[in-house]
């Protein structure tokens, strides 16, 4: 069981990267300074869990990948990690009540990437005094674009997430954005293992709020318990056919780019495999553990009077 424990609560990898530019370390570590102060030192429900600078320190690892195999110039790659930083630092949300008693995480889906484009380019006007071809006005262009093209959506064919506004001719520093953002399952199965968790507290308030409130396990009734779990498994069992689809797609994503460029990209998306088999031996895992296990993995210091 202790091993369990540990896979649950184990760090994100962190990603070996390096600012392209003094310009992208300001705006990675302004991210970072907002992501934190907004959405994890604060009480839940507005306590996040996925968009949390775990995730964004990851798509900007896996962003400056992409662009690097892209050979990228400087300025782009600073445009890349600038973009990467600020796309999810706006993150509002309404309270979605269903009939049957849970409440979801319901995110302005598209106004959230708006107003993060538009964070990123009062930032990129208040420092004009950093150098770097960022600051040229054209880059502002592409670097908007890169964070709306992370809008994400649904697709119900493939059973996965997409990003509708990606296609063959979107500008690279777009491409290695956008494909950075989804792109744990296929290039970062540890970070892709630790997010299914993540995400589902993230949407479940009333499942957040709960766990937050008790105390000892005898606060939550044993029914209760049993249809949180239930509800973490059903979700969890949704993730290999996430990462069917993430695969399945990858090819369609990849158009527009040259032959050497399309197989140098599919080189770092080696993981899908990796990624795939722990999609599929996550609902048995958590459909073992004990209750307590459970709220520890979703969050941490849940059950504190509890040994």
């Amino acid at each position: 069981m202790e091993r369990l424990l540990q896979t649950c609560r184990k760090a994100y990898r962190m990603n070996a990267y390096r600012p392209a530019s003094r310009f992208a370390e300001l705006a990675i570590n302004s991210a970072k300074s907002a992501i934190k102060s907004q959405y994890e030192n604060v009480q839940i429900p507005d306590r996040l869990f996925y968009h949390v600078w775990a995730h964004t320190d990851g798509v900007i690892g896996r962003a400056t990948r992409i662009a690097t195999a892209l050979k990228l110039s400087t300025p782009f790659v600073t445009i890349v990690q600038t973009a990467a930083a600020k796309h999810d630092e706006v993150q509002l949300y309404a309270r979605d009540r269903k009939v049957d008693g849970r409440v979801m995480r319901q995110r302005a889906i598209g106004a959230n990437e708006r107003q993060s484009g538009a964070a990123a380019l009062k930032f990129i006007r208040q420092h004009r005094a950093a150098e770097g071809a960022i600051l040229m006005d054209e880059n502002h262009l592409i670097l908007i674009e890169a964070i709306l093209t992370t809008v994400p959506k649904w697709n119900s064919e493939y059973k996965t997430v997409v990003q509708p506004a990606l296609n063959r001719g979107s500008h690279p520093v777009t491409r290695a954005v956008a494909l950075a953002d989804l792109g744990a399952a296929g290039m970062d199965p540890v970070q892709f293992d630790a997010e299914g968790p993540a995400l589902f507290i993230e949407d479940n308030i009333d499942v957040a709020l709960m766990l937050s409130d008790a105390r000892r396990l005898v606060d939550i009734p044993e029914a209760t318990q049993s249809t949180i779990q239930c509800r973490l498994v059903q979700w969890m069992a949704t993730r290999p056919q996430f990462v069917q689809g993430r695969r399945l797609l990858l090819q369609r994503e990849l158009e527009g780019l040259s032959a050497p460029e399309r197989t140098s990209i599919k080189l770092l998306f080696s993981g899908f495999e990796e990624s795939l088999h722990i999609a599929e031996e996550a609902p048995k895992k958590f459909a073992s553990m004990s209750f307590i296990d459970v709220a520890r993995c979703l969050i941490p210091n849940a059950l504190p009077e509890e040994a």
